[in-house]
């Protein structure tokens, strides 16, 4: 595997390069995992970031060193993505919630008091986290990690729904699509029952 160089953009060529895949499996992991999602520039080809490259490099280890399958790799990336949001919160600090301030542990002993939400088959949206309230708050050591971790948190749970609306999507056209041809095959076998007759 070549040493990655500092680079705003990366090709698909060479990220295959870098993390020694092929881009089939690259543009497979894509549809797979919501958090992979790359750009496009001007020239409409696919780029990648940094972040991009160290998350396909964590697929691959999931993958094909500790043998997970898609659905588990994809479940670990989410329980990931979840627990840097919990830790750009500021866990056991004191965080800011509008019209008062609590510490984290509070805050969770106040929400176990509640009674559990019912489920329901589609998982409620979380509203991305305001980077004001964190960049209002008094700068104590590592600020500027959490704010930059709260950004690439929040730039991955923005993907997460784009990646979840295009599946729904995808979806309802393969159950019209299959509908249609349903209806195509019914309508022949009247045709041959006619014919038949």
């Amino acid at each position: 595997m070549a040493e990655i160089p500092q680079k705003l953009f990366y090709k698909i060529g060479e990220v295959c390069q870098y993390t020694d895949t092929q881009p089939y499996v690259l543009r497979f992991w894509e549809s797979e995992f919501p958090a992979l999602g790359t750009e496009k520039n001007r020239n409409g080809q696919r780029v990648y970031r940094r972040q991009d490259i160290d998350l396909i490099l964590r697929i691959k280890r999931l993958l094909y060193e500790e043998e997970y399958s898609i659905a588990e790799a994809r479940k670990r990336l989410e329980e990931d993505a979840l627990s840097k949001l919990d830790e750009a919160n500021g866990k056991g600090k004191a965080v800011t919630v509008p019209g008062r301030k609590t510490s984290a542990k509070s805050a969770k002993q106040e929400a176990a008091k509640q009674p559990a939400p019912m489920r329901t088959e589609r998982k409620p949206e979380l509203p991305p986290i305001p980077r004001e309230e964190v960049e209002a708050a008094p700068a104590a050591p590592g600020t500027e990690e959490i704010v930059h971790r709260l950004d690439e948190a929040n730039s991955l749970l923005q993907r997460t729904r784009e990646a979840l609306h295009a599946e729904e999507r995808a979806r309802e056209a393969c159950r019209e699509s299959k509908l249609a041809v349903a209806e195509r095959i019914e309508a022949l076998l009247e045709r041959m029952k006619d014919r038949s007759s």
